[in-house]
């Protein structure tokens, strides 16, 4: 079953100095003082984005929604499923990959780097990653997974092997 998204949703759910880096690299909501915002007080936020233009809400729209998919326990098997595939040839970078991953503060912040395509932090190898892993989310969203119920470091470390 499907979760209930919403773009205001969305904003309260994501960390705001991770918003203000998508917005920054998307080049919009520039004069927005992201710093004064309260996490979960978005509706300034909310009425800014709404002053965009209707197409390019619409494209930030669905990476949202993508984003917003992929930020739970599934998501993030499907994110280290396809890095997995990536570093099938080098387990020990895997590993790592995962360690790193699986040690940010949750699931929120590891789907919208995957939607920054984030390398400043040297944990995303390639931007074909997180696409794919958007791909294999919606693959997996009507199958049940069973996964070892371990800390999500140790789990995702066996997951990549």
């Amino acid at each position: 079953m499907g979760r209930h998204y919403s773009t205001r949703d969305f904003f309260q759910q994501m960390p705001n100095r991770l918003l203000a880096r998508y917005f920054e690299r998307r080049g919009v909501l520039a004069g927005l003082d992201f710093a004064a915002i309260r996490e979960t007080q978005t509706e300034e936020l909310f009425a800014a984005w709404l002053k965009s233009p209707e197409g390019e809400r619409n494209r930030m729209d669905t990476e949202f929604r993508e984003t917003s998919a992929l930020s739970c326990e599934r998501g993030f098997r499907a994110i280290l499923d396809e890095a997995a595939w990536h570093f099938e040839g080098n387990p020990d970078e895997g590993a790592a990959f995962a360690e790193k991953l699986a040690a940010l503060d949750d699931h929120a912040d590891r789907a919208i780097l995957r939607t920054l395509r984030h390398t400043s932090i040297g944990i995303i190898p390639s931007p074909v990653v997180w696409n794919g892993s958007a791909v294999m989310r919606r693959r997996l969203r009507h199958r049940t997974l069973c996964f070892a119920r371990a800390e999500p470091a140790r789990a995702a470390t066996a997951f990549l092997r």
